[in-house]
């Protein structure tokens, strides 16, 4: 995971966007959200650095999976 982190910071926002779109797990809704808030939030003040973006959803993401995991049924 750390390596695919590693790759993903570094990435462009279309290959992160595509990314998202093919490992959004069991919470496509959640990761559907957390895409759209990131790169086209409503408050133009809060859009952050494209070198930031792809760390914070990669962030999110797994905090999302996690949460997944342990929750049950």
């Amino acid at each position: 995971m750390d390596n695919e982190l590693g790759r993903l910071t570094m990435a462009d926002d279309r290959f992160i966007e595509r990314h998202a779109r093919v490992s959004t797990g069991s919470e496509p809704f959640v990761v559907r959200y957390i895409s759209e808030v990131l790169f086209e939030p409503e408050d133009t003040d809060a859009l952050l650095p494209d070198d930031e973006i792809g760390a914070v959803f990669m962030y999110l993401k797994t905090v999302v999976d996690v949460l997944h995991e342990i929750t049950p049924g």
